[in-house]
């Protein structure tokens, strides 16, 4: 795996993989899904990868990656990550996601596609994207999509309970668990990434949906911030992997306490307190 293209780029989980794979010497061209889009810290997100040789910026519906066009297809992965779609616009989601995979089958063909989805969608895909889906798969795509459940850490969007209230420092807002939100697990960033890398770097092209080997991840985390939620909020959906869906169990190499408090300290270097 030489190169890399993320859509989404400056987003979550797109931004953190793009960095990972950037430190690992591997060219990256990043997408940005559209300027009306939310990106928070987008600044302070191309202090940190802008200036790096390795790394190509582009905007959606713009020419192909130019660093591609002398490789062989096969070297190039791309990833597109609607979970962050997914948790930046409230509206129309798919329309994105489409608009991209149609992107991608006019101007690629022959190489692996890795799509990052909410767990919430591993059996609600609309038609419109599943047909693009089979549109990729004639033309020889490789599709490979990734189920995650809430992902915490540094860079975690306003829109998770956990950044909320670790904002609340800094921007005296009331904390509020957005109805897309996860309650059913949580994974700490580094965990997901590298796990999304080992993945992207294996032949092995089934579909998986990623839970946390400890159980109630995310109620411990809201129980150590001290949370209030509505009870009709703390309902916990068991999610089951079927038909041609793997589960993998993932280690925590740090435990949500730490997790968060590395979110905190993260936060306070960004506010610069």
């Amino acid at each position: 795996m030489d190169r890399v293209i993320i859509y989404g780029t400056y987003h979550f989980l797109g931004f953190s993989l793009c960095e990972k794979l950037l430190d690992e010497g591997i060219q990256v061209c990043g997408f940005r899904l559209s300027e009306e889009i939310s990106e928070d810290f987008l600044e302070e997100k191309k202090l940190l990868i802008g200036r790096n040789a390795n790394f190509e910026e582009k905007m959606v519906g713009s020419e192909a990656v130019t660093f591609m066009e002398d490789s062989l297809k096969s070297d190039m992965i791309i990833v597109i990550s609607f979970y962050d779609i997914y948790y930046s616009i409230d509206e129309y989601p798919f329309l994105i996601l489409e608009k991209i995979l149609m992107n991608i089958n006019k101007q690629y063909s022959d190489v692996k596609v890795i799509i990052l989805f909410p767990t919430d969608f591993i059996e609600d895909i609309p038609e419109a994207v599943n047909r693009q889906f089979n549109h990729l798969k004639e033309n020889e795509f490789r599709i490979q999509k990734i189920y995650i459940p809430t992902v915490f850490g540094p860079w975690q969007p306003s829109v998770f309970l956990f950044q909320q209230y670790l904002l609340k420092e800094f921007l005296n807002a009331e904390p509020k668990l957005d109805k897309r939100e996860t309650t059913s697990d949580a994974i700490f960033i580094k965990d997901i990434i590298d796990l999304i890398i080992k993945l992207m770097k294996s032949n092995e092209m089934n579909d998986y949906l990623i839970q946390s080997n400890s159980s109630g991840q995310w109620f411990k985390g809201a129980e150590h911030l001290k949370l209030k939620l509505a009870t009709n909020k703390l309902a916990i959906n068991d999610l089951t992997a079927s038909g041609t869906v793997n589960i993998i169990k993932l280690k925590e190499s740090i435990s949500i306490i730490d997790g968060l408090e590395q979110q905190k300290r993260h936060l306070s270097r960004l506010f610069q307190v």
